[in-house]
């Protein structure tokens, strides 16, 4: 009897993760809704000219053209 169950939960964990991949291929690209037409400030220049409190760093971990508004 729990050898069915465990059967059961790891072919319907199967499933699910299958099922997950092949929705994320038909996901569609999201527009870029930045209205503005300005070139974005250099993401190295934001940390350098950014004001912040005695302790704390500023760092880079995502910019354009990889994220888009």
């Amino acid at each position: 009897m729990r050898f069915n169950a465990w059967l059961r939960s790891i072919t319907m964990l199967g499933s699910m993760l299958l099922g997950a991949g092949a929705a994320a291929d038909d996901f569609p690209t999201p527009p870029n809704t930045e209205k503005s037409t300005e070139t974005p400030m250099d993401p190295a220049e934001v940390c350098r000219t950014a004001k912040l409190p005695p302790g704390f760093a500023l760092q880079v971990f995502a910019a354009e053209p990889d994220v888009q508004n």
